[in-house]
C-alpha cells in the first residue's frame, strides 16, 4: 500500500505497518481506489479503565476526514460493534481484558482498519485490565433479594425479539455490511455474530461487521445474531438477505 509522507508528522507507526486495507480494491464504477493519507496517531483512549468510568475513543489522523467511522470493542473473547465510540465500564467487567478498533471509510478511498492505543497508565499498549477505583471494592458486589414467597423462574415468554436483526451498508465487493441488531423486550447482555453467505456460514466471519469478497459475487449475504442473558434461552435473530453486486 502506498503511503504519502510529511516529515514533520508522520510517526514511526506507520513503519510497523499499523494500517489494514484492502489490496486492489475498487469501486463500483471500476476505477482504483485512493489512500487514506494518515499522519496519527492511531485511535487513541485516554481515560483510565475504572469500573463506573467509561473508555472513548479518539479517531486516528486521517485525511481525508471519513465519512463513515465504526468502533468494534473486545470485551475478553467477545467483539461488539452496538456500543459505539464509548463503552460504560460496569460492575461486570472489572477484570476484564478491554481492546478495541476503528475502521474508516469514505467514498473513493480504501477501508482503513486500525487498533486503538490505550495512554491512561498503560504506555499506548492495544488493551487495557477494568480496575476498581482506588479505595472501591475490589470485587463486584451482587445484590441478594430476600424473597418472601418461592419466586418463580423467568420463562422464555418475556424474553423475545421485537424487531429481526438487519444489515447496513452497500452490498458490494470491498464495501462492510454492519449487523443492526435486533429489538428484545429486555436488554441481552452479550451478542455474538455469524455472517452467511447462502445460508451457510462464513468461517472465520464473527464480528459485527463483515468486508465483502471476491468470492460473494452474485451470492446472498445475511447474518446471524445471538442474545444472551443470564437465566434465558439464547434469542437467534437472522437479517433479511442482501445480494452481492457482480
Amino acid at each position: 500500500m502506498t503511503i504519502h509522507r510529511r516529515h514533520a508528522l508522520l510517526p514511526l507507526l506507520l513503519l510497523s505497518g499499523v494500517l489494514t486495507t484492502t489490496a486492489g480494491q475498487q469501486s463500483a464504477a471500476g476505477e482504483d481506489l485512493k489512500n487514506f493519507y494518515y499522519y496519527g496517531p492511531n485511535p487513541s483512549v485516554p481515560e483510565v479503565p475504572y469500573v463506573g468510568e467509561a473508555l472513548t475513543v479518539t479517531r486516528a489522523g486521517l485525511l481525508p476526514d471519513p465519512q463513515y467511522v465504526e468502533t468494534l470493542w473486545t470485551i475478553d473473547d467477545t467483539t461488539r460493534g452496538d456500543t459505539g465510540h464509548r463503552l460504560l465500564l460496569t460492575a461486570e467487567l472489572l477484570g476484564s481484558r478491554i481492546s478495541c478498533e476503528q475502521s474508516y471509510s469514505h467514498p473513493g478511498y480504501r477501508s482503513v482498519t486500525l487498533p486503538c492505543a490505550f495512554n491512561a497508565g498503560n504506555a499506548g499498549l492495544p488493551w487495557v485490565i477494568v480496575q476498581a477505583r482506588p479505595g472501591g471494592p475490589t470485587t463486584p458486589t451482587p445484590t441478594m433479594p430476600t424473597p418472601t414467597t418461592p419466586t418463580t423462574p423467568t420463562t422464555d415468554s418475556a424474553w423475545m425479539a421485537t424487531t429481526a436483526a438487519a444489515l447496513k451498508g452497500r452490498a458490494e465487493v470491498g464495501a462492510r455490511l454492519r449487523a443492526v441488531l435486533p429489538q428484545l423486550t429486555a436488554p441481552a447482555s452479550t451478542y455474538s455474530y455469524q455472517w452467511l453467505r447462502s445460508n451457510k456460514p462464513i468461517k472465520k466471519a464473527t464480528t459485527a461487521t463483515y468486508r465483502i469478497r471476491k468470492a460473494d459475487r452474485g451470492r446472498k449475504l445475511s447474518v446471524r445474531v445471538t442474545a444472551s442473558a443470564p437465566g434465558q434461552t439464547d434469542l437467534v435473530s437472522v437479517s433479511p438477505v442482501r445480494r452481492v453486486r457482480r
